[in-house]
C-alpha cells in the first residue's frame, strides 16, 4: 500500500518545510487507481470460480496442461493472455474446439466480471477481473487484471503446519498458542476486568448505551479540531486534525434501525434514546438536524450541557440540553473546517450545517415550510439544491397523447399553480420538461436539474401536479420527505397507440430522458429508480380499430416496461398505470376504448388501472383544465405511491353483481374509505352514472342506494325479461359533453384521509383526495 496522503504532503513528523516526494505522489495515484478499478469490478456479479488461469497464449482446442495442471473436457478455464485480447474470457475445455462459458458468452456479461482461480502453480488463490467495455464479443479486447492476490497464502500455511511442534501434533491448546506466538488466554470475564479511567468516564457519561472497555480520550490541544465532553466536562471523543477521523472513548455506537443501507455506519443516542449523530457514507459525522432548536453566535461553557461538542479553543459549538434539544454555536474554527456560513450557498436558500462535498459542491441542512429537515447537495454556481438521500431518486414518467403533456388552450388551461412547491424533492431537467411531439430530443440539452414548476406562459401540466401529489402523499403517510421525484414526459397529441411503440419519436425521446436522468442524478451522488409509467392516451384509439386497442396496449406495455428496466438495471420492472379515457363526442356515444383499457388492466400483469379522467373538468371536448389537473395530480401521486410501496393497486370498480327479481346487488373493490356519492364536484348525472341494459330494453333503474361500505343496491322499475342483462357504470349518459364535463361520468367515489394540497392553498377542489369509480360493466 502507498504512504498515506498526510505523510506524503505533510511529512512524518509534520513539518512546515516538508517537500512532497513526486515518486510518492505517483505511487499514491496508482494506488487510488487500483482501488477504483477494484471497486468497479467488485460492483459486478460474482462469477463461478475457474479451475486454472492461463499464463501464456494457448490454442483454444483440445485437452491440455495449463499452469502446470492437466485440464480435461468440461473444465472451466480463465483465458487471459491471448495474442488477440478479444479471445480472452471464461472458456469450457473440450476435446475439440473450446466454447465460451455461459456466463460470458455475450458482450453485456464482460464488464465487471471477476472469478477466483482454484488451482495452478502460478495463479492459484488469485482473483482476476475485467472492466473492459465490450460492444461485440470476439471483436473488442477483454483485459483481465489481478483484483485480489492470495496466491502465497496456502503455501505459507502449509509450511507452518508442516513445521515441528505445530498445532497438529500438540494436545495442549496453551502450548499450541505459545508455539505460534499468541500467548496465554485471559479468561477473566469482561465485567470483572478493571476499567481504565477514560472507559470509566465514558461509562458514566450521559450518552447511552455505553459499553465498558479501554478508552482513548484526549485533549483538543493534542491534535484534535473538535471533541466531545460528558456532563462532567470529561473528554470522551475527538476529531483528529490531520485525518478528520473520530477517536472515540468507547461510546458504544449502535446501528440505528431507522437508517438502513451502506450510507450510515451507526448512530449515537442520548439517555432518552434520541439519535444525536450518525455517520454518512462519506465518513462524515452528521448531527441529527431534527434536534436543532436555535443558532446563536458566541462562546458557551460545556458545564451548561450534559453533552457537547467543543472546538479546539474550548468553546462549545454543539450543546445537548438536559431535555434532549440541541443548540448550535458556530465558531470560526468549526466554520473553517466543518461548517460554512449559509451565505456560501447559492440562491435564496436558508440553510445550516453547510459543508463541502468534493471540490465542486456543498451539502447543507435545510428545513422547508412544513417543518421537514433534510440534507441537500448544491453544485457551485447553481441555485438548485437537490435532496441528498441514500435511497434512489424516483423517475416519474408520463407517456401518451396531449393530456399527458401540453394540451388544449384558452383561459381554463392557464396555470393556477406556478410555484416550485417542493424545490428540493420535486425536480425537472433544467430548461426542459418533455420529449415533444415529432421533434427529436438532443441528449446534450439534458445537463442539470432544476426545481419543478409550471411556467405562467405555458399550461398546467399533469406531470408536474402529479409529482407534487406524490411528494405530498409520501409526507402525509410517512411523516417525512421522500427521497425525491424527477418528472419527465413524452407526448404527441392526436396519435394512435401504435405511434408510441419502439422506433417512434415519442419512444426515442422518452429513452433520452431516462438515460439523462441516470447521468444527471450521478452528478449529485444519486441513483435513479423508475417504478411507474403513467399512460394517458385513447382518444385516437388504434390504427386497427377499437378491438385492436387492448392487444396493442398490452404489447406496448410489455416492451416499454422491459426496456426501462434494462436501461436502468432495475430488479423489478416498472408498472404501467393507465388513466382511463373519457368519451368526448358532441352526441352521446359509447366509443369503447375505455372498456378495452379496463379489460386489459384487469387481465395483464404489469398493467394497472389508476382511475378515470371523467372527474376532471375540460377546457374543450378533450383536454383537462388547469383546475382539473390539480385534482388529477393529487390522485396520480397517491396511486403511484400505492403502487411503489404496496407493489400493486386496485381501483374502485365493480367486482360482482347479482340480479334477483327486480333487485341488483353490486359489490365493489374499494381502495380507501367507504362508498360515497359525489354531491359537490362533478356535474350531476342520472342514477349516479349507473345504467341497466339487456337485449330487449325491458327495464330501467328506479333507484340506486349505498347499502354497505363496499355495496350498492339497484332497484329496477320492472323484472327484466331480455337476454344478456348487464349493469354499466359511467359508460354512457343521455347527454353529450356539457358544461365541459365528459358524457360518460358517474358520482361514486371512495374518500381518502389525505388532505388536498391544493385545497389547502386556496383552490376550489375537494378537501380530500378521492378515488372515483372507473368506467366499467358487469354481466348479470
Amino acid at each position: 500500500m502507498a504512504d498515506q496522503p498526510s505523510a506524503i504532503w505533510l511529512g512524518t513528523p509534520v513539518s512546515e518545510d516538508h517537500e512532497p516526494d513526486p515518486v510518492k505522489i505517483v505511487e499514491w495515484a496508482e494506488y487510488v487507481e487500483r482501488l477504483a478499478e477494484r471497486a468497479a469490478i467488485s460492483g459486478g456479479l460474482p462469477h463461478e470460480a475457474v479451475a486454472v488461469a492461463t499464463t501464456a497464449a494457448i490454442v483454444l482446442s483440445g485437452e491440455q496442461v495449463i499452469d502446470g495442471e492437466a485440464q480435461s473436457a468440461g473444465a472451466r478455464v480463465l483465458v487471459k493472455d491471448q495474442a488477440d485480447p478479444a479471445e480472452n474470457g471464461f472458456w469450457n475445455v473440450a476435446a475439440g474446439a473450446w466454447v465460451r462459458a455461459a456466463d460470458m458468452d455475450s458482450a453485456e456479461d464482460v464488464q465487471g466480471a471477476a472469478a477466483y482461480v482454484q488451482g495452478g502453480a502460478v495463479n492459484a488463490g488469485r482473483t482476476y477481473g475485467t472492466t473492459s467495455e465490450v460492444s461485440t464479443l470476439g471483436a473488442d479486447p477483454v483485459v483481465f487484471r489481478i483484483v485480489y492476490d492470495n496466491s502465497g497464502f496456502e503455501a505459507e500455511l502449509s509450511a507452518k503446519l508442516a513445521a515441528a511442534a505445530n498445532l497438529g501434533d500438540l494436545d495442549s491448546p496453551s502450548a499450541a498458542r505459545a508455539n505460534i506466538g499468541l500467548g496465554a488466554v485471559d479468561n477473566t470475564p469482561d465485567l470483572d476486568k478493571p476499567l481504565s479511567d477514560p472507559a470509566r468516564l465514558a461509562r458514566d457519561a450521559s450518552l447511552s448505551p455505553l459499553r465498558e472497555g479501554a478508552g482513548n480520550g484526549r485533549s483538543a490541544v493534542r491534535g484534535f479540531l473538535d471533541y466531545w465532553r460528558d456532563k462532567a466536562g470529561n473528554l470522551v471523543a475527538g476529531v483528529e486534525r490531520l485525518t478528520g477521523r473520530l477517536a472515540v472513548a468507547d461510546l458504544g455506537f449502535l446501528p440505528d434501525p431507522r437508517r438502513t443501507g451502506p450510507r450510515y455506519f451507526g448512530a449515537a443516542y442520548d439517555a432518552s434514546g434520541k439519535v444525536l449523530s450518525y455517520y454518512t457514507r462519506r465518513g462524515l459525522l452528521a448531527i441529527t438536524g431534527g434536534l436543532f432548536s436555535d443558532v446563536r453566535a458566541g462562546a458557551r461553557s460545556a458545564l451548561r450541557f450534559p453533552w457537547s461538542v467543543s472546538d479546539r479553543a474550548g468553546r462549545v459549538v454543539i450543546g445537548i440540553r438536559p431535555d434532549g434539544t440541541t443548540t448550535l454555536y458556530p465558531s470560526p474554527e468549526t466554520r473553517g473546517n466543518f461548517y460554512m456560513a449559509p451565505r456560501e450557498v447559492g440562491g435564496d436558500l436558508r440553510a445550516f450545517n453547510v459543508r463541502r462535498f468534493g471540490k465542486r459542491a456543498r451539502i447543507a441542512t435545510v428545513q422547508d415550510g412544513d417543518g421537514k429537515v433534510f440534507d441537500v447537495i448544491q453544485r457551485d454556481g447553481k441555485s438548485v439544491a437537490v435532496a441528498d438521500d441514500a435511497a434512489p431518486l424516483l423517475l416519474q414518467l408520463f407517456y401518451g397523447q396531449s393530456n399527458a403533456g401540453f394540451s388544449g388552450g384558452g383561459d381554463d388551461s392557464v396555470p393556477m399553480v406556478t410555484d416550485a412547491i417542493f424545490p428540493h424533492h420535486a425536480l425537472a431537467f433544467e430548461g426542459l420538461r418533455e420529449g415533444y411531439r415529432d421533434t427529436p430530443s438532443d441528449p446534450a440539452d439534458y445537463v442539470d436539474f432544476e426545481p419543478l414548476y409550471d411556467k405562467p406562459s405555458k399550461q398546467q401540466l399533469a406531470a408536474t401536479m402529479s409529482a407534487f401529489g406524490y411528494e405530498h402523499a409520501r409526507r402525509f403517510h410517512d411523516g417525512r420527505a421522500s427521497p425525491g421525484v424527477l418528472s419527465f414526459f413524452s407526448w404527441w397529441g392526436g396519435k394512435t397507440v401504435e405511434t408510441f411503440e419502439r422506433g417512434g419519436i415519442p419512444w426515442d425521446n422518452l429513452m433520452i430522458g431516462i438515460d439523462a436522468a441516470e447521468r444527471v442524478a450521478g452528478i449529485y451522488g444519486r441513483d435513479i429508480d423508475c417504478r411507474v409509467i403513467n399512460w394517458v392516451q385513447g382518444e385516437a384509439g388504434s390504427d386497427s380499430g377499437v378491438e385492436a386497442y387492448g392487444p396493442a396496449l398490452v404489447a406496448l406495455s410489455d416492451d416499454l416496461r422491459t426496456e426501462v428496466a434494462e436501461r436502468l438495471a432495475l430488479l423489478v420492472e416498472p408498472e404501467m398505470v393507465v388513466w382511463q379515457i373519457n368519451d368526448n363526442d358532441d352526441e352521446p356515444s359509447d366509443e369503447g376504448i375505455w372498456r378495452e383499457q379496463w379489460l386489459a388492466c384487469n387481465s395483464t400483469p404489469g398493467l394497472t388501472m389508476g382511475g378515470p379522467l371523467y372527474p376532471y373538468p375540460l377546457t374543450d371536448k378533450i383536454h383537462t383544465s388547469a383546475l382539473g389537473r390539480l385534482m388529477q395530480g393529487e390522485l396520480v401521486g397517491e396511486v403511484n405511491r400505492r403502487v411503489i410501496e404496496d407493489g400493486s393497486f386496485t381501483p374502485l370498480q365493480m367486482a360482482s353483481a347479482v340480479l334477483v327479481g327486480d333487485t341488483i346487488t353490486v359489490s365493489f373493490d374499494v381502495p380507501a374509505g367507504a362508498l360515497m356519492f359525489d354531491d359537490d364536484w362533478i356535474l350531476p348525472v342520472p342514477d349516479y352514472g349507473f345504467v341497466f341494459a339487456d337485449d330487449a330494453a325491458s327495464a330501467g333503474i328506479a333507484s340506486v342506494t349505498i347499502t354497505g361500505a363496499d355495496e350498492i343496491t339497484i332497484t329496477l322499475d320492472a323484472v327484466p325479461s331480455g337476454a344478456n342483462p348487464k349493469i354499466q357504470y359511467a359508460a354512457y349518459t343521455a347527454d353529450a359533453v356539457v358544461d365541459r364535463w365528459g358524457n360518460g361520468r358517474g358520482l361514486l367515489y371512495s374518500p381518502t384521509e389525505i388532505p388536498s394540497l391544493f385545497h389547502g392553498l386556496g383552490y376550489a377542489v375537494p378537501e380530500t383526495v378521492r378515488h372515483y369509480c372507473v368506467r366499467c360493466e358487469i354481466n348479470l
